[in-house]
């Protein structure tokens, strides 16, 4: 396999979300852009979560299941990436869920800026009620300095990374 065989990977930690994983993958597999690697890392999971996770993967072969004895959510990224084999990364928490568009959106935008880092507009969900989280939209960043306050956000999920930036820093 090329190193670059995707645009971009989709990595999902996953740890007891039984109730929530399908609702994740959902919107990960139904993509507008096709051209995606989905990388489950079942990190020790002690519900079924496992099990939703080999069902979707019999049915989509863009999924690949990692499973690890629980590390944490660092480690199951971080193993994630080890194995993702997309010009771009991206992190989708496995208790969400994504619009239809969003890797789209983020790689056109990245690819149109010959962005390191793309980030997507985020809202959250609280008791029904739909708010911004924050109010970025989707837009590409190239500078070093943006780049640093971008990536230092303490949140990773609403960005793609491009993977010879994450090699080149040792992220």
């Amino acid at each position: 396999m090329k190193k670059n065989e995707y645009k971009v990977s989709v990595i999902i930690p996953v740890y007891n979300v039984e109730p929530y994983v399908k609702d994740c993958l959902d919107s990960v597999v139904n993509q507008t852009l096709k051209d995606i690697e989905i990388v489950c890392v079942n990190d020790g999971s002690t519900d079924n979560s496992w099990r939703v996770l080999e069902e979707y993967a019999a049915r989509d072969s863009r999924i690949k299941i990692i499973t690890q004895a629980n590390q944490g959510l660092a480690c199951a990224r971080n193993n994630g990436i080890k194995v993702a084999k997309g010009e771009y990364i991206g992190f989708v928490d496995s208790d969400d869920w994504i619009s239809l568009d969003f890797y789209e959106k983020l790689y056109d935008n990245a690819k149109i800026e010959n962005a390191d880092v793309c980030v997507g507009n985020v809202k959250s969900y609280i008791n029904g009620n739909t708010q911004p989280y924050f109010n970025i939209e989707h837009f590409g960043i190239a500078n070093d300095k943006d780049k640093k306050r971008i990536i230092s956000t303490n949140i990773c999920w609403n960005k793609i990374y491009r993977r010879s930036m994450i090699e080149e820093h040792q992220l």
